[in-house]
Parts: C-alpha cells; structure tokens; sequence
C-alpha cells in the first residue's frame, strides 16, 4: 500500500505568522517602552536645525511598526524607532562627515561638546531575555545589534 505526504505549506505559514505576528508586537511594545524610559528629557524646549521641540517630544515619538513583507509577504518585522530626525542624532552622536556644515570652527566645538545618550540599543539590550520569552526562542536574536553600529535608516519610522 502506497502512502501520500500532503505538505500544506501555505496554511501551516498563515497560522505560524498567526501566533507570532502578535508576539512580535508584544516584543515591540515592551522595547518601546523601554526606549521611551531611557530618552533624556530636557527640562526646556531646544532648537535643533531651525524647528523648536518640547520637552519630551522625542519620549512621546517612539513607536514601533509591525511589517509584513517579502515576495509573498512571508517575512515578519517589528520596526521601533522615532519619526523626529534629531532622535537619530541622539541615538548615534553627530554625524562626522566633510560636509561644509563642520568646517567652520565654531559648529566643530559644539560638535565636539555635544552630549547624546543612546536610548534604542540599549533598550534592546536590556530586554533581550524577556523579548526572547515573549518571542518564544532560545538562541541571541539581538546579536546582529552588538559590536555593529545601526544606520540612522534602522531608528527613523
């Protein structure tokens, strides 16, 4: 007697990305929230390339987005991150590039005195073991975030 091996590979990823799209969002919350409480807060409004911000905008930006895609929208992604480009600059430090904006002595003292405090990476860090929890897995999901540096397109929304 002959056996058939039915292999329903389309149903078996639907109920996979089932069960894991809201783990992920989970996982995103949870380094989101982590994230807001690591932003420094000034106590007053600051300028940054001509735009005033309030206190705590760049708290208030951080969110995350859950992402399907991939040829047959078979790739899952949480993206956390800001919508406030300067929240790039505090994450990263200033950009040091030979841009005309740094030539002149004066923008090169600030850029030098210019304090920045990370504020996504270490949320990561910080959460990895209840992230892996939540995400159900064993192995170093973060490892791609330690001992590389992120481009300012991984922190923008």
């Amino acid at each position: 007697m002959a056996s058939k091996l039915i292999w329903n590979s389309s149903e078996l990823e639907k109920e996979v990305q089932a069960e894991m799209k809201p783990r992920l969002k989970e996982a995103a919350i949870i380094i989101r929230d982590s994230a807001r409480s690591k932003v420094s807060v000034s106590a007053e409004p600051h300028v940054f390339r001509g735009e005033t911000y309030q206190p705590g905008s760049l708290e208030k930006s951080i969110g995350y987005k859950v992402i399907t895609e991939g040829v047959y929208k078979d790739e899952i992604k949480a993206r956390i991150g800001t919508s406030l480009v300067y929240g790039i600059f505090q994450e990263l430090g200033p950009v040091t590039g030979k841009t005309s904006y740094y030539r002149s002595s004066k923008r090169i003292e600030a850029h030098r005195e210019w304090k920045f405090k990370p504020w996504l990476r270490p949320a990561f860090h910080e959460k990895e073991a209840e992230i892996k929890e939540t995400l159900g897995v064993g192995r170093n999901i973060l490892g791609r975030t330690k001992g590389t540096s992120l481009k300012p397109a991984d922190i923008l929304l």
